[in-house]
């Protein structure tokens, strides 16, 4: 890595980001890599999404995860994310960007950029709940849902239940809050909501009502959420771009870049080795579902409906692609008892597969690259659109770093415990 004298030291880094967009733009053809400043020429935002990125989310599943994460360097700002994930369950950076602060017009802008890059598909988006993205989700997608993430909630519960309590009450009853959130059905949501309020009493009651139902809980959820209930995706890759959160913002910016440019070529490199239809971890969970159902008898009602005798029983119908349990619906891909009815009757599972599980939407997930931009040429004069005008040096934001040791992570809610080992073993799993 160049170190920071190459570039220019923290401030004079926000004067370079003008020819930073235009080279990356340059270099890399259809990517949108946008530059604002306040009307005193002070840095206020930048948003970077590689063509490369944008191509390749429309072979990911229709959903998104919005976060933002704090730089570590001199100047304070915002690092902003939207991220996705691949046929084999990998996460896949869509968007990111610079901003100077986490406020609601910050995130309505980002959306807004969102919007204007991405296809027509209807979107999932799964968020912490900040206030911008409350308002402005429904506002910039309206076609579109709004999940709120479902560990963040469980630690808001966690901490409305705070106080003198026996031992265990608040786990117990965030553990049913988990079961609220996860049940399939209406029927089992209001037998585990009822348990909920039973034991909660009236301040899980007022937690409940404080937050729409059709955004958290699965039962009332209108779209799917491809079993995906958290934000981790986004913010295991707030984590994973921890180092270059330290830096100038020209070379944290170009470092994330890097790090997304590598990560594609090596799953490029990975899809050429594939040589089954579907990826790897749907693969293995076809084989797991082969072993369940094994045993069970199914009946045929007709062509396309049928009785599968697991306990307990459920009816299929895989031309509606619909299963008494909701999981085939919650997740779009075939469900245990789906699967055994399909084949136990001799029907090739692949056809009732979304594509986007499969091996090819991986490949051309990664079919095009993100080209180098090549920062250490970049001039430090200031920049002109037109090589006529000439615009005036971008300042860095008028806030600065406070003094004393700065934070490396983000301030976690109370009771929100995670381990160092975890963090490990889900970047391992994920990246």
């Amino acid at each position: 890595m160049a170190n920071n004298d190459t570039q220019g030291d923290y401030a004079l880094s926000f004067n370079k980001l003008r020819l930073y967009a235009e080279v990356a733009k340059e270099k890399n053809p259809g990517s949108v890599v946008d530059v604002e400043c306040c009307e005193d020429n002070r840095f206020r935002r930048l948003l970077v999404a590689f063509d490369a990125c944008i191509k390749g989310f429309n072979y990911c599943r229709p959903f998104l995860c919005l976060d933002g994460t704090f730089l570590t360097g001199r100047y304070k700002g915002t690092v902003l994310a939207a991220v996705g994930k691949d046929a084999d369950n990998g996460l896949f950076p869509v968007a990111y960007g610079v901003v100077d602060s986490e406020t609601d017009d910050n995130w309505l802008w980002f959306l807004l950029k969102l919007r204007s890059i991405l296809s027509a598909r209807e979107l999932t988006f799964i968020t912490n709940r900040h206030t911008g993205l409350v308002k402005h989700v429904p506002e910039v997608f309206s076609n579109g849902y709004h999940s709120y993430c479902l560990q963040h909630l469980k630690n808001n519960l966690r901490d409305r239940m705070s106080g003198r309590a026996p031992n265990g009450f608040r786990e117990r009853v965030v553990s049913l809050f988990n079961d609220c959130a996860l049940a399939p059905t209406v029927l089992d949501f209001k037998n585990c909501v009822n348990e909920l309020f039973e034991v909660g009493g009236d301040r899980a009651k007022e937690f409940v009502a404080s937050i729409p139902v059709y955004n958290w809980a699965n039962a009332y959820f209108p779209s799917k959420r491809y079993g995906e209930m958290t934000s981790n995706a986004v913010e295991s890759f707030n984590n994973w771009i921890v180092e270059a959160r330290k830096l100038p913002v020209l070379k944290c910016v170009d470092t994330i870049r890097v790090q997304i440019m590598t990560q594609m070529c090596e799953r490029k490199q990975l899809s050429r080795k594939l040589n089954s239809v579907l990826c790897p971890e749907y693969d293995a969970k076809l084989r797991e579902f082969f072993n369940k159902g094994r045993t069970w008898t199914v009946f045929g009602s007709s062509d396309e409906v049928f009785e599968v005798s697991s306990l307990p029983a459920v009816v299929v119908d895989i031309r509606n692609r619909t299963c008494t349990c909701c999981r085939w619906q919650l997740y779009g891909f075939p469900c245990v008892h789906a699967f055994t009815a399909l084949q136990k009757n001799d029907i090739d599972v692949s056809n009732y597969i979304d594509p986007l599980y499969t091996a090819d939407a991986f490949r051309f997930c990664y079919d095009c690259p993100i080209h180098p931009v090549p920062i250490s040429t970049l001039g430090v004069a200031p920049v002109s659109e037109n090589s006529a005008v000439i615009l005036p040096l971008i300042l860095p934001p008028k806030t600065r770093r406070p003094r004393g040791r700065p934070k490396v992570a983000r301030i976690r809610s109370r009771g929100e415990k995670i381990l160092l080992a975890e963090i490990s073993l889900s970047l391992t799993l994920f990246w």
